[in-house]
């Protein structure tokens, strides 16, 4: 039951996370780009680059998330009918 719900809970902390690097990455993408006059440019370009960067470090863990989810897809409709 426990490593149920820490399995759910991780697939939370880890979109969660994701959100809050790409914005403080616009952030950050725009902070630089206003010191040359681009802050609007600095944030689209700080946030793709966060969005790419936790797209290679944290992608793994979300493909591995959506086949539990399959998995337990599959078994749900392998299981036989309770009577």
């Amino acid at each position: 039951m426990l490593s149920q719900w820490i399995v759910a809970t991780y697939k939370t902390l880890v979109e969660i996370a994701l959100w809050v690097f790409l914005v403080t990455g616009g952030l950050m993408g725009a902070g630089i780009g206003s010191m040359m006059n681009h802050g609007f440019l600095g944030f689209i370009v700080g946030a793709a680059a966060a969005f790419f960067g936790m797209a290679v470090f944290l992608g793994a863990a979300l493909v591995l998330g959506e086949i539990l989810k399959t998995v337990q897809d599959i078994q749900s409709k392998l299981e036989p009918p309770k009577v």
